[in-house]
């Protein structure tokens, strides 16, 4: 893999605060990426080229609301799910093209999808790439907090 956890963690922690004017504590202890019955928002972004794979971001829908609050200078009750999603689109965008940078020459961003909700969350996250021990199919999770609520990054390569 072209990145790693730190550069994933450097990165999200650098969006964060700059876009958003938050800071995130991480890396924290992974638990089940993407795995638990809690509700749930995000946004996956493809990238094709030289390295194909996938970015997906998962956050807590209090944590979602706060930066999203944060971003659109109103209040936390005032916050829907559009908002949230927009925000998260724009997140995994951004770390997404940081983490481009990282990785060889040719490597194009699609379009980032919110996903809103746990089941959606199933249908697109990590069930679709596998896990047969090729580095092009590397795998990368690295969680965050804040006030205790998670955030969670995950990359993952598929040939």
């Amino acid at each position: 893999m072209f990145v790693s956890d730190m550069d994933i963690a450097m990165i999200t922690q650098d969006v964060w605060r700059a876009f958003i004017g938050l800071e995130v504590d991480g890396p924290v202890p992974t638990a089940e990426f993407g795995r638990d019955d809690h509700p749930s928002c995000g946004a996956s972004i493809e990238i094709d080229g030289a390295w194909r794979g996938r970015v997906v971001l998962d956050c807590s829908p209090v944590l979602a609301g706060a930066a999203a609050a944060q971003v659109y200078g109103v209040s936390p009750e005032s916050v829907d799910g559009q908002m949230m999603g927009e925000l998260m689109a724009e997140l995994a965008n951004q770390i997404g093209g940081n983490l481009k940078s990282l990785l060889p020459q040719g490597c194009q961003l699609s379009l980032p999808n919110p996903i809103i909700g746990r089941s959606d969350f199933q249908r697109r996250g990590l069930d679709a790439v596998p896990t047969d021990g090729d580095p092009a199919n590397e795998r990368h999770f690295v969680s965050f907090e804040r006030d205790g609520h998670r955030f969670d990054v995950a990359i993952l390569g598929h040939s």
